[in-house]
């Protein structure tokens, strides 16, 4: 009977440490942001920016972190925390960049949008492809900046809507991520943004539940990309690599997704006989 009640203990001692390895591995959150992610101008910004507060409404079962950096653009994250975070090795990342970006809008010269959307853009995608590329492959989530009420040196609002807000929606949409519109979440909410750019932290709870909702909501499952594919004229001379986006039967017009992201179009009567061949089989 004592080695029947021994046995019990062990097996139920094996059993709640087992719960427990299963709950040692939380999901790691990575925040990436600016000064409004680090919790700038917040009282207790350890306790009130959205990463903290994201952490209490996720609770135990997630890890998050604050990667955010006052003043920090696009394009000059990845200098500051590329190596944290492969050190990290997300399992969900939030980007909510752009704010600073702003500064750079030269809105005296009409030829500057175009360059700042490329810059932009170009910033954007590398900063993707660099998360694409850890072990950890994490779910990306692009955030719409918070709206500027207060113009802060250079850090505007009208960039943000005519600038930011539309390249990060062409972007997701191309990339098929998610977008947490913390742009909508504060709008109007003036009062919750003392300075006129950094929330406060009745602000910041504002940005972490609607994070918290965004994560917790069930998303599609991710469309499996086209493969790269090396496109070559009727000769077989130049080639390109590319995805095929889309193919008309009627007109002939292919749309394809250049490596770098932009895109491309031709007749299939430029093609190689064989390129001609799968293209048509794609579909």
């Amino acid at each position: 009977m004592k080695q029947i009640a021994l046995n019990f203990c062990i097996a139920l001692a094996a059993i709640a440490f087992s719960s427990q390895t299963e709950a040692a591995e939380p999901i790691k959150v990575v925040c990436i942001g600016d000064s409004i992610t680090y919790g700038a101008r917040v009282k207790d910004r350890e306790k009130n920016a959205y990463p903290a507060q994201l952490q209490d409404l996720l609770g135990p079962t997630h890890k998050v972190s604050n990667c955010g950096t006052s003043g920090i653009q696009m394009q000059n994250y990845l200098n500051r925390w590329a190596d944290k975070i492969t050190a990290i090795q997300p399992d969900i990342v939030t980007i909510k960049l752009g704010t600073n970006d702003t500064k750079s809008r030269d809105f005296t010269n009409p030829d500057n949008k175009e360059v700042f959307d490329k810059n932009y853009r170009d910033a954007s995608l590398k900063l993707l492809d660099f998360l694409d590329g850890l072990k950890s492959k994490p779910k990306i989530y692009l955030c719409y900046p918070v709206p500027v009420f207060k113009p802060m040196g250079k850090i505007n609002e009208k960039s943000i809507v005519e600038d930011i807000i539309p390249g990060l929606t062409a972007i997701a949409k191309e990339k098929n991520l998610p977008i947490i519109d913390l742009y909508k979440a504060l709008a109007g909410k003036n009062n919750l943004v003392p300075d006129g750019v950094h929330p406060g932290a009745e602000g910041q709870t504002v940005l972490a539940k609607t994070i918290a909702t965004a994560l917790q909501e069930p998303q599609p499952e991710k469309k499996q990309r086209a493969p790269l594919y090396d496109f070559r004229n009727s000769d077989g001379t130049k080639s390109f690599k590319a995805r095929l986006k889309s193919f008309d039967p009627a007109t002939g017009k292919i749309t394809a997704i250049k490596a770098n992201g932009s895109l491309t179009s031709f007749n299939i009567d430029f093609l190689h006989p064989d390129d001609q061949k799968y293209v048509k089989e794609q579909k």
